[in-house]
């Protein structure tokens, strides 16, 4: 519970120093990158004075991640898709195509140095495609089919993808907004325009629902594995909880419910 907190600690730090920085927001740099970077100079100098160092439990981390992409299934509506248009379209084929070429040079470059074609993928799409979460659960994955240190692996490539991405992409966004003084379709005000937040209630009843709803997809996620690894396909669990997400929302959009 402890390490949970200081993990959370350093979270909220992180949005808080990079809110704060002029500089960080120029280059489009995440609060959650600030605190996971102030956590990995902790942890390195806790061990370098041979300190005890915190670690939350991989119990806690499996269920926040298969929670973070329930979220993104139950917050995706078919009506969205349909306003994205094209540019979806596109965009999703590319990124398929992307992810191949991942796959493809990683098992080249594992060719080359002489280990199982598995590290190829892990550190190609499932890392850098797929991000740390994906890294953590298909590690898992093939771990259990007798891949060693996948885990590991598929975490520090993802990890090195996120650095450089963070430090490339960010910059390189800022600078194309800049030059093509781009904005929020419509906003007024330039760049400077903020998006007005709606007031969100707690409501019980609301709290309720929305508890049942992530139980639903998690539950209808994990009969949704089963069945796909009768039929010899694996797929991670936040993958199936996602994918039972988008089905409820969908069906929901379907019966007009709110």
């Amino acid at each position: 519970m402890i390490s949970a907190a200081i993990v959370l600690l350093l979270l909220v730090a992180g949005n808080a120093i990079a809110a704060r920085s002029t500089w960080l927001r120029a280059i489009n740099i995440p609060g959650s990158f600030v605190g996971g970077a102030a956590g990995s100079l902790l942890l390195l100098a806790l061990g370098a004075f041979e300190l005890p160092r915190f670690a939350v439990s991989e119990e806690l981390r499996d269920l926040l991640l298969v929670l973070f992409f329930v979220s993104a299934g139950l917050g995706t509506t078919v009506t969205s898709w349909i306003s994205a248009g094209k540019p979806l379209l596109v965009l999703s084929v590319l990124c398929f195509l992307l992810m191949i070429f991942q796959n493809v040079i990683g098992m080249g470059v594992a060719a080359l140095l002489g280990v199982p074609p598995a590290m190829g993928v892990l550190s190609g799409s499932v890392a850098f495609a797929g991000g740390l979460g994906s890294a953590v659960a298909w590690g898992a994955e093939f771990g259990a089919k007798g891949v060693r240190n996948a885990t590991e692996v598929a975490v520090i490539a993802a990890t090195v993808g996120m650095a450089v991405g963070t430090f490339v992409g960010g910059p390189y966004v800022s600078w194309v907004i800049r030059r093509n003084k781009l904005t929020a379709s419509g906003l007024t005000g330039g760049a400077a325009a903020v998006i007005p937040e709606a007031p969100v209630f707690l409501v019980e009843k609301k709290l309720i629902v929305a508890l049942f709803l992530f139980a639903l997809a998690v539950v209808a996620g994990d009969l949704f594995r089963e069945v796909l690894r009768g039929y010899g396909v694996i797929m991670p669990r936040f993958l199936t909880a996602m994918l039972a997400g988008v089905a409820i929302s969908a069906i929901a959009d379907a019966a007009r419910v709110p």
